[in-house]
């Protein structure tokens, strides 16, 4: 994006600015009924900064494409045509996604920008951290923006990016707490017909399970919105930071990172026990492939080689649990190596009968036998943090992946003498 000279005009003060995101983070941490009105909220405080001309957003979530538009009184509808192709074709640009379905939803703003030369329309892609864009926010001011302005707009887009996931979340809670008491009444029904005591108490305990991993992935949901503030704050802050408090501003930031993978994992540790996993025949290669295709900076940094046997066996599988089966062994494999060392991985696929067991060998630093047994624990780790960086849920999800899809997963290691990481699935037919 670039930054327009700016017409004569009273700048806004950055503190005056960092009190606007405060009330925009503010408003967002409060319930709404509805896209539009989140959206609306932000933008009565935007404009407050920035004289707005248009805002359209446009944002996929589900089987559709929605377009909101707020748009000035006097806008034109042949202009206010060109603004909503323009915002739809850069959304198809920036996601990589089709919008051949597009549900259009219209609003007023309720500032009118002075009249005058219009300035050149701003494109904002929504995406959380490492997670692909899922919309964009198309932004045409009053006025030119300069760089303090472009700033202030891209740090109130973060905050849409976060509201729409917690918003989005919040729905998907509630679909898992109605699935979840639909089940609990079924359950109830069918414990009625139950002939004995040990078979009710099977029910209510598999119930518990589900209402406790349901009741893990909401905390752990809720737990990513003030998270990302902390980190959109800190952002912003170090923008304007001096020599003596950057360095500060950046280990909170890198915090923060920290703390969002850690988050992520115990959100996808959770989705795998909630969500239903039906094991299809596939070919695991090319998802192999495309593993190591998004490690491909970081073999190239750690100087890695990993040679896969082809053809790899037909398995009953799923594409996501069995994606992150294949990072993680990789991941660690690329990791878990003494300093100095080239990570050599070798991937190779074993037909045993009705199964198939699939290996991963590195050339790291081993694992004891004594604690072989607990790293596909939750939480589980052998080394700290600064030595080897991880969450200590790696493990945990591949063998907890293994097991929805009917498998297992296990290690064979001795330290100082690499490790044998083996996963073993239901053969395809």
């Amino acid at each position: 994006m670039r930054a327009h000279p700016t017409p004569a005009r009273a700048t806004l003060a950055a503190d005056r600015r960092l009190e606007l995101l405060y009330e925009v983070g503010r408003v967002l941490l409060s319930p709404f009924d509805s896209v539009e009105a989140m959206t609306a909220a932000v933008l009565k405080l935007l404009v407050k900064a920035i004289p707005l001309r248009s805002v359209i957003l446009v944002e996929k979530r589900d089987a559709s494409v929605r377009l909101h538009v707020w748009r000035s009184r006097r806008e034109s509808r042949e202009r206010l045509a060109d603004l909503k192709k323009r915002a739809v074709d850069s959304y198809a640009y920036v996601t990589g996604l089709p919008a051949s379905e597009v549900e259009e939803r219209e609003s007023v703003l309720k500032s009118e920008p002075e009249s005058g030369a219009r300035a050149e329309a701003v494109v904002i892609p929504l995406a959380l951290r490492g997670r692909p864009s899922f919309g964009i926010v198309q932004v045409e001011p009053g006025l030119a923006l300069d760089e303090a302005d472009l700033a202030f707009v891209n740090t109130a887009a973060n905050h849409i990016s976060i509201a729409l996931d917690r918003y989005y979340g919040r729905l998907r809670e509630t679909a898992l707490r109605e699935k979840a008491e639909q089940a609990e009444k079924e359950a109830r029904r069918v414990s009625e017909n139950l002939e004995g005591l040990v078979a009710e108490r099977t029910v209510r305990l598999e119930q518990t399970i589900k209402d406790l991993h349901s009741f893990a992935y909401s905390i752990a949901h809720d737990l990513r919105a003030p998270l990302r503030h902390i980190h959109g704050y800190t952002e912003f802050l170090v923008a304007g930071a001096d020599e003596r408090s950057r360095p500060h501003a950046l280990r909170i930031m890198a915090a923060t990172r920290r703390m969002d993978q850690l988050i992520e994992d115990l959100l996808f540790y959770s989705r795998l026990t909630l969500e239903d996993v039906k094991a299809e025949p596939m070919d695991p290669s090319a998802i192999l492939s495309a593993v190591i295709a998004g490690l491909d900076a970081e073999i190239k940094e750690r100087k890695a080689r990993i040679d896969v046997e082809e053809p790899l066996p037909r398995v009953l599988g799923h594409a996501v649990p069995l994606t992150q089966i294949f990072a993680n062994l990789l991941s660690n494999a690329l990791k878990f190596v003494p300093p100095g060392v080239e990570p050599r991985v070798q991937v190779r696929g074993e037909a045993r009968g009705d199964s198939v067991r699939f290996w991963v060998e590195d050339n790291g630093i081993g694992i004891d036998a004594a604690h072989q047994a607990r790293i596909f624990d939750v939480f589980q780790r052998l080394h700290s943090a600064e030595d080897f960086p991880g969450t200590g849920i790696g493990l945990a999800i591949v063998r907890r992946g293994a097991e929805r899809l009917g498998g297992t997963a296990g290690v064979e290691s001795e330290p100082g003498r690499g490790s044998r990481f083996w996963v073993e699935l239901r053969r395809a037919v």
